[in-house]
């Protein structure tokens, strides 16, 4: 991408991130009593996600992926212990680990409100590929043929929503 693109990128999601902030901060308050009342356990998670396609290997003729990774944040919306049993995996519909607010926030987006300031700070953007858990993207490389060449070609930081 071109120096002049990025900064012009990065100056419109400092600009979108900080209204966006201004115009949420009232519902934020509320947000975090509401998860607090609701079930117990930190108000926000913080989840490692992939950004860049930093570079692909080879290990003993497998293909690995090695991305840029960061914390994103959001409000929480399971149980605090919902990994516990599975590890890393995608919720379905109705899933059981929702809390009956975290249901709201996620039918509702209002969980992602905390990624405005992953955004700020330019681990993300407004704009792109939707970040994902680096161990979930491996599983993609292995099932969807050339699917590195895909990453890298939308290897910017990803968005929020």
């Amino acid at each position: 991408m071109l120096r002049s693109v990025r900064v012009a990128k990065r100056i419109v999601d400092i600009a979108g991130a900080a209204v966006g902030m201004a115009l949420s901060a009232p519902l934020m308050p509320v947000i975090a009593a509401a998860i607090y009342w609701d079930s117990p356990g930190p108000i926000f998670y913080k989840q490692r996600r992939a950004g860049s396609l930093r570079k692909v290997s080879v290990e003993g003729g497998t293909r690995r992926l090695h991305f840029n990774e960061f914390t994103m944040h959001k409000f929480r919306t399971m149980r605090t212990d919902a990994e516990k049993g599975t590890g890393a995996v995608i919720a379905g519909q109705d899933d059981p680990r929702v809390t009956r607010v975290g249901r709201f926030l996620r039918k509702s987006r209002l969980d992602e409100l905390p990624q405005f300031w992953d955004v700020l700070r330019g681990e993300m953007s407004l704009v792109g590929p939707r970040p994902e858990r680096p161990e979930l993207l491996q599983n993609l490389a292995y099932a969807i043929p050339l699917f590195e060449e895909r990453a890298c070609a939308t290897s910017s930081q990803g968005s929020p929503g």
